[in-house]
C-alpha cells in the first residue's frame, strides 16, 4: 500500500520492540494500543483514573507529533482486564473523548506487562493537506508501495535453546515456518522463547525441525508465527498481521510442514498431499502464493517436493492458476476479486474475521483488525480497501465511480471528444485520475478534480480570446490601409499599441 508513512515520539510510551507508535496510511492515522506507562516506558502508580489519564497522554502525544487533533478521532478500542474499572476508567476518558468517537470496550483476560487498561484508535488527517500531498507525490512519481516492516528472526543458541533477535531495516536471509496450529497450549509462543521454556511442548518440534532445515540451507535465521509475534499486544498483533504477506514474500524459502502426512502413506499414494488440512486452513492460502520458493515435508520431516514439482496436484486441489504459482510478475494482479475469493471458498479459521484478514495480502491492501465484528462487516471493509486499491480500472470506469455518473451521460462525453475545447479538458481529467494509484470516491477529490478542469479551461478560452484579438486586429489593420484611410489606421495603431 502506498502513502504509507511511522510515526515516532519521544513525548509518548515508547513502542514494544521493532513495533511503531502509529502508522499514517493515506488520511488515516492508526494508534497503536497504549498502556499506562511513561515516556520511559516505566509502568506508573494509581489508579484506574490515572492509568486511563497516562493512556490518553500517550494517544495525545502521538497525535500531536503526526499533525492531528484529538477531535480527529473516529473509533476508539478500550481494553480492560476488568469491566469492573468501566466506571472509573469512563470518567476519565469522557475528559479526552468529548466529541464522543464510535467506541469498543473488550475484556480480556490479560493485557501487555500485566496492565488494567490499554486504548487504541483511528484518527484522520486534515483531509485538504493530505490530497494536495498525494497530488504532488503522484507528479513527482514517487512512491514506497513495498517495503519490510521490522520483525523478529529465531535463530539457534550454542545450547541449542533458540534466541530472539529483533530486526529494523537491514533485515538477514531467513527461512520461514508453514503449518497447521494445534492447540494453543500445544505451540511455542513468545513468552516461552523469551522466558528460555517450552522445549516439552509439541510445537517445539516444529521449530527444531525449521532450524534444521535453514543450516542445510546455509541460512541462519529462522521466523515461525507463533514464536515470534507477541499476540498478546493487539498492536504488534495487527502490524503482523498487515506485514505478513510481505513477510512471505521475502523469505528466502518457505518451509511447509505437514504434520498430518507421512512417509509411509505418501508412498502407497503420492497423491494423499491433497487431503492434508494445511490445504483447508486460511492463513496458508497467502503462505503458498507469497512466498519466492516452497518446499513441502512429511510430519517426519522427509522431503516431498516443491511448490514447481507439486504444481499439478495444488492446482487441482486449490484451483489457483499456474501462473501465480509460478511467480510470474503481477500475475497475481491480473486475476479477478471473485478468483481470488473462490480459492479461500473452503479455508477455515479459527475466529470467523481471521477468514477475511487472511485475504488482504493477496489484494495487497491493509486495514485495522477488528475482532468481534463479523466476517460479514470484515468483508465489506476488505471490498472497499480493494476498490480503493483497485489498479486494473480503467479512466471511464474510475470517471463514473468518481462523479457516481449514469452510462448515457458517460456516452455524451465521448461524443464531446470530437469538440476542440473538449480535448484538453478530457486531457487533463485523464491525467487527474490516471495518476492516482487508486480510485477516489471522495467529494474532496471530486471537487478538486473538477477545480482544475475548470482552471484549465479558463486558461485554454483566454488564451483562444487573445489569439481572436491579434486576429481581428491585423485583419482591420489591412482593410483600413487597402482604403487607405490614414485617420482609420491612425486609430487602429493607437489601439493595437495602446499609445496614450
Amino acid at each position: 500500500m502506498s502513502d504509507i508513512k511511522k510515526v515516532h515520539t519521544a513525548n509518548a510510551c515508547p513502542p514494544a520492540g521493532p513495533y511503531t507508535q502509529a502508522i499514517v496510511a493515506g488520511p488515516n492515522v492508526f494508534v497503536s494500543g497504549q498502556i499506562p506507562a511513561d515516556t520511559k516506558g516505566n509502568l506508573i502508580e494509581g489508579s484506574i483514573a490515572d492509568k486511563t489519564k497516562m493512556c490518553c497522554e500517550n494517544i495525545k502525544g502521538i497525535l500531536t507529533e503526526a499533525g492531528v487533533a484529538m477531535d480527529r478521532i473516529v473509533k476508539v478500542n478500550v481494553f480492560l482486564d476488568d469491566m469492573a474499572n468501566f466506571a472509573e476508567m469512563n470518567g476519565m476518558y469522557e475528559q479526552y473523548f468529548s466529541h464522543k468517537p464510535a467506541r469498543s470496550c473488550v475484556a480480556v483476560k490479560q493485557l501487555p506487562k500485566g496492565v488494567p487498561v490499554e486504548i487504541e484508535c483511528i484518527a484522520y488527517t486534515d483531509l485538504i493537506t493530505h490530497y494536495l500531498s498525494r497530488f504532488s507525490i503522484n507528479v513527482l512519481k514517487l512512491s514506497t508501495q513495498s517495503f519490510l516492516c521490522a520483525m523478529r528472526l529465531l535463530h539457534v543458541d550454542t545450547d541449542g535453546s533458540f534466541n530472539l533477535t529483533e530486526f529494523s531495516f537491514e533485515i538477514p536471509p531467513y527461512a520461514i515456518l508453514s503449518h497447521t496450529w494445534g492447540e494453543d497450549h500445544e505451540e511455542v509462543n513468545y513468552r516461552d522463547i523469551v522466558e528460555k521454556k517450552g522445549a516439552t511442548k509439541p510445537g517445539y518440534a516444529k521449530l527444531q525441525f525449521c532450524a534444521r532445515q535453514a543450516v542445510r540451507n546455509h541460512i541462519r535465521y529462522i521466523w515461525v508465527d507463533t514464536a515470534c509475534i507477541d499476540k498478546s499486544s493487539s498492536a504488534e498483533l495487527s502490524e503482523a498481521i498487515n506485514s505478513m504477506y510481505r513477510w512471505y514474500q521475502c523469505a528466502a524459502v518457505c518451509y511447509v510442514y505437514l504434520s498430518d502426512v507421512t512417509h509411509k502413506v505418501m508412498q502407497a499414494d503420492a497423491r494423499i498431499i491433497q487431503s492434508s488440512r494445511w490445504f483447508r486452513r486460511g492463513w496458508t492460502l497467502q503462505e503458498l502464493i507469497a512466498p519466492k520458493s516452497v518446499q513441502f515435508f512429511t510430519a517426519e520431516e522427509i522431503y516431498i517436493g516443491d511448490r514447481a514439482s507439486l504444481q499439478h496436484d495444488i492446482v487441482e486441489v486449490t484451483g489457483i492458476p499456474e501462473a501465480v504459482l509460478q511467480g510470474r510478475l503481477d500475475a497475481i494482479k491480473h486475476c479477478t476479486t471473485h478468483q481470488v475469493l473462490s480459492w479461500a471458498k473452503r479455508r477455515q479459521t479459527k475466529r470467523e474475521e481471521d477468514a477475511v484478514y487472511c485475504l488482504m495480502g493477496l489484494f495487497d491492501v491493509n486495514m485495522p483488525l477488528l475482532y468481534g465484528e463479523g466476517r460479514t462487516r470484515a468483508l465489506r471493509r476488505l471490498f472497499i480497501e480493494i476498490e480503493q486499491n483497485n489498479r486494473h480500472a480503467t479512466v471511464i470506469e474510475t470517471y463514473k465511480t468518481l462523479v457516481q455518473t449514469p452510462d448515457y451521460i458517460i456516452q455524451d462525453v465521448y461524443a464531446t471528444l470530437s469538440s476542440p475545447i473538449a480535448i484538453p479538458l478530457f486531457m487533463i481529467m485523464f491525467y487527474t485520475i490516471a495518476s492516482t494509484s487508486y480510485k477516489v470516491v471522495t467529494i474532496i477529490d471530486t471537487a478538486y478534480s473538477i477545480l482544475v478542469c475548470l482552471l484549465i479551461l479558463m486558461i485554454f478560452l483566454l488564451m483562444c480570446l487573445l489569439i481572436l484579438m491579434i486576429f481581428l486586429r491585423g485583419v482591420f489593420i489591412i482593410q483600413s490601409l487597402k482604403f487607405g484611410t490614414t485617420a482609420t489606421t491612425a486609430v487602429i495603431l493607437l489601439l493595437l499599441f495602446q499609445i496614450d
